[in-house]
């Protein structure tokens, strides 16, 4: 099942927070779960970036609402095309890493 990405600009409110985000990436990772790969990072909306700690790394699930929508255009559209085949492909080999062998373990 592909996933599918909000484009980058795009501005969203969290579940269960006042604050909005604007999506500026994807699939980063951080110290906050390390190991983990979240979905999307953001910054604050309207304050933008300001400095490398207040970057913030979400999961789709997070996102309560679409406040407004980040620029499309062909070149974004393929880029989540590549993006979401890449998900695919990890997906798949993480599956297959957690795969029990013929002896019931996993690696």
């Amino acid at each position: 099942m592909k996933k599918d990405f909000l484009p980058v600009g795009t501005v969203v409110s969290l579940k269960n927070s006042k604050v909005k985000v604007m999506i500026m990436g994807y699939y980063p990772s951080g110290n906050a779960k390390p190991g983990y790969v979240w979905d999307y990072s953001g910054v604050l909306y309207p304050m933008g970036y300001t400095d490398g700690s207040q970057i913030l790394q979400f999961d789709a699930e997070q996102i309560g609402e679409v406040m407004a929508m980040g620029y499309q255009d062909v070149e974004q559209f393929s880029f989540i095309e590549r993006l979401q085949e890449a998900a695919e492909k990890v997906k798949t080999q993480e599956k297959e890493e957690e795969a029990p062998d013929a002896d019931g373990k996993t690696e």
